[in-house]
């Protein structure tokens, strides 16, 4: 038996996603996480089917996903969701011919580190091939991981850019006002501008963000991904926005987003935002009002120090947000459609999915409703590791 190399899976799977998956705008960013994880399950299975020929030469690929031999021996590779909440993934190689009295299915399992769909990786082979079921799921957790981190690095890299770090002075002060890691966790920067409202965002934050996603949805049948995404990439109507109403007035609103209308609606957004927040009980603290845009800041509500400390520094907030006016009203440009026909072919019309209600409850349901882990390192999966001893 052929013993494949772990790091040559991860060349060839982060070889096929930078093929294949393209370069998201920000528009986009929930629909290239939603492709992207696609067509890594896909891989998955054409990478297990290839490792079980190379590993053994009576065996070839034939049609479909299936693996056939010259005396008549086939299977079929399949993948199946497991567990009692989905968030397992199981790669069966399932005998397609009559073998007469043969042992029980070879089982293994491995653990897979987040940000990404499946926390579990489950493989089984025919007791004939049981020498490759320990390579086989050694292949596929590492596979999935080093996947995953690419989507989750690629997103980085869409908002590592000059028009969007448009918030970096904004959470440097927070930096330097909230050294305490488990207050400046819970700070998010918003703007209402002449038209849209939206996250003001940089890589750190974006980090973060898929960080506490990833602790709060662990055993939900949900993408990190896919909901860091759609969190990023939605820019709505300011007249839509809660966050328009506390500029307007310059005061805090303590909203619970369970009896925004979006909720009720249904909208999957809802659970993003109460992912992010661990809860639904949300503040927006206005920070500058001035004639064309407002920047605020969203924490979850009663975290007391963090408000003592934005009313204490309040006006060295206003001066940094003053000073981003111009990027900050450029910025809407950048959640636009592109035009670019390579991507248009790899993402086809789910695209433009941005969520139609962002804060979204009326001002009267605002007034009368009812008021950690360290940071993971998602880049170190990117480069080679030795193997274990």
């Amino acid at each position: 038996m052929s013993e494949i190399p772990l790091e040559d899976t991860r060349t060839a799977v982060l070889a096929f996603l930078r093929k294949t998956a393209g370069q998201p705008s920000l528009h986009d960013l929930s629909a290239f996480a939603t492709r992207s994880e696609e067509f890594l399950l896909a891989f998955l299975v054409e990478r297990i089917r290839g490792i079980i020929c190379l590993c053994e030469p009576s065996l070839a690929p034939s049609a479909g996903s299936e693996i056939a031999s010259s005396d008549g021996r086939r299977y079929l590779v399949a993948k199946v969701e497991r567990g009692p909440n989905l968030t397992a993934v199981e790669i069966s190689v399932i005998p397609l011919f009559h073998r007469g009295t043969t042992g029980r299915p070879i089982g293994r399992s491995r653990k897979v580190d987040p940000p990404g769909r499946y926390r579990r990786v489950e493989l089984t082979v025919p007791v004939e091939l049981r020498n490759l079921a320990t390579l086989l799921a050694d292949h596929a957790r590492l596979l999935l991981e080093a996947g995953y981190t690419w989507i989750a690095e690629t997103i980085v890299a869409a908002i590592d850019t000059g028009e969007v770090r448009i918030a970096e002075g904004l959470y440097q002060l927070a930096r330097e006002l909230f050294p305490e890691e488990e207050l400046r966790e819970q700070i998010w920067f918003a703007t209402v501008g002449p038209v849209y409202g939206f996250r003001l965002i940089t890589p750190s934050v974006v980090r973060k963000s898929l960080g506490i996603m990833a602790r709060h949805a662990v055993v939900d049948p949900v993408s990190p991904l896919d909901l860091l995404g759609e969190l990023l990439s939605t820019r709505l109507p300011r007249n839509l926005l809660l966050m328009n109403s506390a500029v307007r007035h310059d005061q805090p609103i303590d909203v619970d987003l369970s009896t925004a209308g979006y909720t009720r609606a249904g909208s999957r957004y809802a659970y993003v935002l109460t992912t992010l927040y661990g809860g639904t009980s949300l503040t927006m603290y206005p920070l500058y009002r001035g004639p064309e845009f407002g920047v605020l800041a969203l924490f979850p509500t009663g975290m007391t120090s963090i408000r003592g400390r934005l009313e204490q520094h309040r006006e060295a907030f206003e001066e940094r947000a003053r000073a981003l006016g111009r990027e900050i009203l450029e910025a809407a440009n950048l959640f636009e459609a592109t035009s670019d026909p390579s991507l248009a072919q790899t993402g086809g019309s789910a695209f433009v999915r941005n969520v139609a209600m962002l804060l979204a409850a009326s001002v009267d349901e605002a007034r009368n409703s009812a008021p950690q882990a360290p940071k993971p390192s998602w880049l170190r999966r990117l480069r080679p590791q030795r193997p274990a001893s």
